[in-house]
């Protein structure tokens, strides 16, 4: 099964026109329509063979993209402030390549029809502006990510975060407090949809996730911080995997903010150990490194650095290395012009990986660029472009028979995690 890489790409600020005014709230919806083309619809690799000893085919797709998001807020948030912010996706096949036994069937692009992504967020903060304030924060997110053309099951996953804040920062202005203390808890979940049949039983986990932050504004625009987060994750038992339960422990101390009038930097660095149940857990130095350069309102640049390990639903962790760069060029008022790139290094413990799984190793590239038109201050046209590429040398390890022993090989599928795609896009999008 092909591991895809989860990086955020922001798109260009949308235009936003004034909202609408409801009492104290202000509304923004956000309608969108577009085309897209992308070269690899079903992830595939070049290298794959299916049972049989026929060579992949790796499909290509058109598409029609729709989209709806609604942002709310209200203006004077003294005694409780709100905001929420939501957007749904939706894709429809035009056409979809053939594969090497024809067209790929009906009910396998009609299951990739339909919703494609769903982001949800609220926050609701009590005396947001007192000494002692009380945050509620929701976070929901949804994705389908099409599966090889011969299943229908796709790649449904469903990432839900909730849980309190509570806030103290002394002080009588609100807006000239310099130190805070944070005391936080999120309740979080993994979820596939069919994960049984799609053999994803694995990857789903409940977890804990306690943090206790503290800030201190020692200049204006300067934040020195000290980040500290327990978490208990259980991973889903899918009767073959050892336990890959783990209750890691992360402290890091960072610094935040100016250089110079436009030179920002983010510095955090600092131990984790993800204290697996069963096997191997990791233990060692995590941090973040950017250095970002601003001359407002025309040019913005950013260039970034990771070393960290998370749980992982394959084994037991997966340690991350990722360089990345971004450059935002606003020009004539009404343009701006974006590209990005990454590199990174996913490198997956080998306790807790399937049974006959070798060590793996997912390096990914990802590059993109987009070009936006502000038409009016709530309407805007966008192109853009899209190239990810995982170049891991990684195979599933083949089924079993019935006593436990591999297939011999020629008599079942060949699994890579290995896939490329580009992705073209036009959309034009409307936000009042």
């Amino acid at each position: 099964m092909a591991i895809g890489l989860v990086l955020a790409w922001a798109a260009p600020a949308a235009a936003r026109g004034p909202g609408l005014r409801v009492g104290n709230l202000v509304i923004h919806p956000t309608v969108l329509a577009g085309f897209a083309y992308d070269t690899n619809f079903f992830y595939e690799s070049e290298s794959e063979v299916d049972a049989r000893g026929n060579p992949a085919v790796v499909n290509d797709a058109a598409l029609i993209k729709a989209g709806l998001g609604l942002q709310l807020a209200n203006r004077t948030p003294n005694k409780v402030g709100i905001s929420f912010d939501s957007s749904i996706d939706f894709r429809n096949a035009v056409s979809v390549g053939e594969n090497a036994d024809g067209a790929v069937a009906d009910r396998v692009v009609e299951e990739r029809n339909g919703v494609d992504r769903v982001v949800a967020g609220l926050n609701l903060a009590i005396l947001p502006r007192s000494v002692v304030t009380l945050e509620l924060d929701e976070k929901l997110k949804f994705s389908d990510r099409p599966a090889f053309d011969s299943s229908v099951n796709g790649f449904r996953r469903i990432d839900n975060s909730v849980g309190p804040d509570l806030r103290f920062r002394p002080g009588d202005n609100p807006d000239s407090r310099a130190f805070e203390m944070r005391l936080g808890y999120r309740f979080l979940t993994t979820n596939y949809a069919d994960a049984a049949k799609a053999g994803l039983t694995r990857y789903e986990r409940q977890a804990h996730d306690m943090r206790f932050l503290t800030e201190w504004r020692f200049l204006p625009k300067t934040t020195a911080l000290a980040d500290f987060h327990y978490t208990i994750n259980d991973f889903q038992d899918d009767g073959v995997s050892r336990d890959r339960d783990s209750t890691p422990f992360r402290a890091e101390l960072g610094l935040r903010g100016l250089v110079t009038k436009r030179v920002s930097v983010e510095l955090l660095a600092g131990f984790l150990n993800t204290f697996n149940a069963d096997g191997e857990s990791y233990g060692g130095v995590v941090g973040t490194a950017q250095v970002q350069y601003v001359l407002e309102p025309s040019f913005d640049v950013a260039l970034r650095y990771e070393h960290d390990a998370k749980g992982a639903g394959y084994s037991n962790f997966v340690i991350l290395d990722k360089v990345s760069a971004r450059a935002t060029l606003n020009f004539l008022e009404r343009f701006e012009l974006e590209a990005k790139a990454a590199y990174g290094l996913y490198d997956y413990a080998t306790d807790g990986a399937p049974t006959g799984a070798e060590k793996r190793t997912d390096p990914i590239v990802i590059v993109g660029t987009s070009f936006a038109y502000n038409l009016r201050d709530w309407l805007q046209a966008k192109a853009s472009w899209l190239l990810e590429t995982n170049q891991s040398d990684y195979e599933a390890p083949p089924p079993v028979d019935e006593a436990g022993n591999p297939l011999a090989p020629g008599t079942f599928a060949v699994d890579l995690a290995e896939y490329s795609r580009q992705v073209f896009l036009v959309q034009v999008s409307v936000t009042y």
